[in-house]
């Protein structure tokens, strides 16, 4: 899943193991002259649809919160 938000590229990988999601978000953005990269883990979730929600929320709450 892929989204542009507030200048922001945000990408969520979600991967299944066992009967879990885990979800990893990778946040890319300029700040001045340089390519910045943001990267993180969320805890595991029972659907991937709600792994991938959680995801781009948490991305969302962090650029909201200021780079």
């Amino acid at each position: 899943m892929v989204q542009f938000y507030k200048n922001h590229n945000i990408e969520v990988s979600v991967r299944l193991n066992g009967e879990s999601w885990f979800v990893n978000v990778f946040i890319y953005y300029h700040k001045e002259a340089t390519n910045m990269l943001v990267t993180f883990a969320v805890n595991e979730f029972t659907t991937y649809d709600k792994a991938v929600e959680a995801g781009l929320a948490a991305a969302r709450r962090w650029i909201d919160e200021g780079v």
